[in-house]
């Protein structure tokens, strides 16, 4: 997959999943870029497939990147200010509802920025869209967002570290004082993690596949800690679309009885989803 055979398809079917698999009414050919500026009643479907048609030719309708940029804004703000008033638990079908909505905005705005050739802005998106883990995507929109992954690999990147906790061997994130060495935690951990700024981590497991960077660089000792400590390298991009590549050190060795609690990095948490669903404790 790339993204022009990507593009080819999209054209077609432009939407999210396979939409020969979806029962959805005939398309509005009414609603324009110029009523969801406008604020003016469009239904959600046919918001995300005048988007698609927009970047993608779909639905007969004209490509325009740029309106299809603002239109994914617009949207996605709006949902964001918005926000949850209910009980923001996994238990409750309308935070899921929202979740998945919100996924939904940031993969179509990082999709637009793809083809609009700004791969960082791209994946600052993709990533933060597919981590609320709320969209469901068929098999070439994962590979098309890989793809667009991929171009970060030879971008330059500010190498930066965090302040206190995971930054030093001294200091590490992870499990405290364990005996038991788990060498998978750390993996399957900093991928769920954000950063309190709006920072996003561009790793996250998929079902299928790991999407993003993240790599173990070895390992090293000091004389404050008892066991090994892990070094991981992962990419990070702020609020202000910087990339910069990310080092953390990580303690992987568990209590072997007791509460498995994993120490987060300084600025970094993870959501509260995570929380609920994880076989860890977040300190």
């Amino acid at each position: 997959m790339d993204k022009e055979k990507f593009a080819r398809l999209q054209c077609t079917n432009g939407w999210f999943g396979a939409t020969f698999l979806m029962r959805f009414p005939p398309f509005d050919p009414q609603k324009t870029i110029d009523d969801v500026l406008a604020d003016r009643s469009v239904s959600q479907i046919d918001l995300h497939r005048l988007m698609f048609g927009l970047t993608f030719g779909s639905y007969n309708i004209k490509i325009d990147l740029k309106a299809a940029e603002a239109g994914c804004k617009v949207y996605l703000k709006e949902v964001q200010k918005r926000g949850f008033s209910g009980i923001a638990t996994v238990q409750n079908s309308s935070y899921l509802e929202y979740l998945s909505e919100l996924g939904m905005w940031d993969i179509q705005l990082g999709t637009v920025y793809a083809y609009l050739n700004e791969p960082v802005k791209a994946a600052y998106h993709l990533i933060r869209g597919l981590k609320k883990d709320g969209v469901n995507l068929f098999m070439p929109y994962c590979d098309f967002i890989r793809c667009v992954l991929a171009e970060l690999e030879n971008l330059p990147k500010q190498r930066v570290t965090v302040r206190g906790r995971g930054g030093s061997a001294a200091n590490p994130m992870g499990f405290h004082g364990g005996s038991a060495l788990d060498a998978s935690v750390a993996m399957n951990v900093i991928p769920l993690m954000e950063g309190l700024n709006d920072e996003v981590l561009i790793a996250k497991r998929g079902h299928s596949y790991f999407y993003g960077h993240l790599v173990r660089r070895g390992s090293t000792s000091c004389r404050e800690q008892p066991n090994c400590i892990d070094i991981y390298e992962t990419w990070l991009i702020d609020r202000a679309y910087q990339l910069k590549t990310l080092q953390l050190y990580f303690d992987g060795y568990m209590p072997v009885r007791g509460v498995r609690s994993i120490l987060l990095p300084e600025g970094f948490d993870v959501p509260s989803y995570v929380r609920e669903s994880g076989p860890w404790c977040f300190v």
